[in-house]
């Protein structure tokens, strides 16, 4: 079973639907950020079960925890885990269906697959997983938001057959967002969708919808044509979400409809740079994003879950009558606006880091560093890397670099290794730089760097011969 998503910021989430808590391991995430559970909880307040009349009665209180990644506050650089404990199961509402897979429901392939399931709640397969994702996507919007200005919102557009109004997706905000329970900002449309769900659930129905998203001030040139363009990994990322059906970016299948005349995004010069006069092409081109806001559109089924009666069979093929316990949703688009949201929110992250990867150092732009702090190492590609205390040859200035780990280059640690490097960032004084000071401001410049300056004493504070680089430069604020 594959629960990771992501390269560089990848998530792992954990959990079934009826099990003791549920939760995320966040990797890659950058350090010296500031993040406390209220950062997170927000969005799973969103998502929680029974906070309306129009979702599921199951009452739970979905408090977040931070079990490791941080300390005073501020992310380590270290794996985050979140955890939401599970306290309002109730595994004896699903006793008839032990035995009868429910209609449209993962119940048959979860057993066909695994040979066996979770057949309380729905296991892996329940909503309930969505917590990990909500959670590590709140982390990822907070870094987008408030180190590039990156924002994500979501909406409901659709519940059934009723269509919302067209929404400006350059201004539109949450707060106009979750001002109806449907979290439609069409007032006039989600009085319709509200009494259409509080029915359906009134008669133990249920009904599908679609979720809208914009994605505002993303940078051009996030995607990794061919297999992982950007539109393709917001797909993967989308259709991974339970009860997901369709999925469309920009003119959409609309788009198959029109002549090349009418849907080409015509380009003109937007505040120094290129942009389209208009965006059919959803903010993607070519896998890549172009500087325009990225629109999409998500389909959702209707929960398969219903009480009414159902005709079927059972796993032996015997005819049964199926009619469902429980409390589920009539409709799963209003709690589905912050998954989205976390979903894309992971995608956009994970794709800036895999982009700034080949650019400068990531930390640069995403580490909230105090002044003095270390945010970079570099190696010389050609450089010799060893402890034999000979001189190194002479090279060029180093090119850009990404700031990870320094590679090994073969050789294991020995004791007696002189190669000793500290891992606290904060303290980052104590490294220093085998290049004069002059050189850092030519590679400091040549990045796109504030400030830089070697601290220390080659001599005393490394061996000779060690092929150590690095700089260290003031953090961006």
């Amino acid at each position: 079973m594959s629960s990771s998503f992501g390269t560089l910021f990848r998530v792992t989430t954990f959990g079934e639907s009826h099990c003791k808590a549920v939760g995320v391991v966040i990797d890659g995430c950058p350090p010296g950020l500031a993040l406390t559970e209220a950062d997170i909880q927000s969005q799973l307040d969103r998502r929680r079960p029974g906070q309306s009349a129009l979702s599921t009665d199951r009452q739970e209180a979905d408090q977040v925890i931070i079990l490791s990644g941080t300390e005073n506050g501020r992310t380590l650089g270290t794996p985050i885990a979140l955890q939401v404990a599970n306290k309002d199961q109730r595994p004896k509402d699903y006793g008839s269906m032990r035995d009868i897979p429910r209609p449209s429901h993962a119940d048959y392939t979860y057993q066909m697959k695994y040979g066996i399931r979770a057949s309380s709640g729905g296991g892996r397969s329940s909503a309930r997983e969505t917590i990990g994702t909500v959670a590590s996507g709140a982390v990822a919007a907070k870094i987008l938001k408030e180190k590039l200005g990156i924002e994500i919102v979501a909406w409901v557009s659709s519940v059934g057959e009723i269509e919302a109004a067209p929404v400006d997706g350059n201004t539109i905000t949450r707060q106009e967002i979750d001002a109806t329970l449907i979290r439609c900002p069409d007032k006039g449309a989600a009085g319709q969708m509200e009494a259409l769900v509080a029915e359906l659930k009134t008669l133990g129905d249920s009904v599908g919808g679609v979720v809208s998203c914009v994605i505002r001030n993303v940078p051009v040139g996030l995607g990794e044509p061919t297999f992982e363009k950007l539109e393709a990994k917001l797909a993967q990322a989308m259709l991974a979400i339970p009860a997901t059906k369709g999925f469309e970016i920009g003119s959409g299948f609309a788009g198959a409809r029109m002549r090349g005349s009418q849907h080409n995004d015509a380009f003109t010069q937007k505040d120094g740079r290129l942009g389209t006069l208009t965006n059919r092409s959803g903010g993607i081109q070519g896998g890549i994003s172009n500087g325009e806001p990225i629109t999409l559109r998500i389909a959702f089924k209707p929960p398969a879950t219903i009480s009414l009666p159902q005709p079927t069979v059972d796993f032996s093929g015997q005819s049964a009558i199926l009619e469902a316990k429980g409390r589920h949703d009539p409709c799963v688009v209003p709690r589905a606006v912050p998954i989205v949201e976390g979903m894309a929110a992971l995608v956009i992250m994970d794709m800036l880091l895999r982009q700034e990867g080949r650019t400068r150092p990531t930390a640069l732009i995403l580490c909230n560093l105090p002044p003095g702090g270390f945010v970079g190492r570099f190696f010389h590609p050609t450089e010799k890397h060893g402890t034999d205390n000979k001189k190194p040859k002479k090279t060029q200035d180093p090119p850009a670099a990404v700031a990870r780990q320094p590679p090994d280059h073969g050789h294991e640690k020995r004791p007696g290794d002189r190669r000793k490097f500290t891992e606290n960032i904060v303290k980052a004084k104590k490294f220093c730089a085998l290049f004069c000071g002059d050189k850092l401001a030519k590679i400091a410049s040549a990045q796109g760097l504030d400030t830089a300056h070697g601290r220390g004493d080659k001599k005393s504070q490394y061996p000779k011969g060690n092929g150590f680089m690095g700089y260290i430069v003031k953090g961006r604020q």
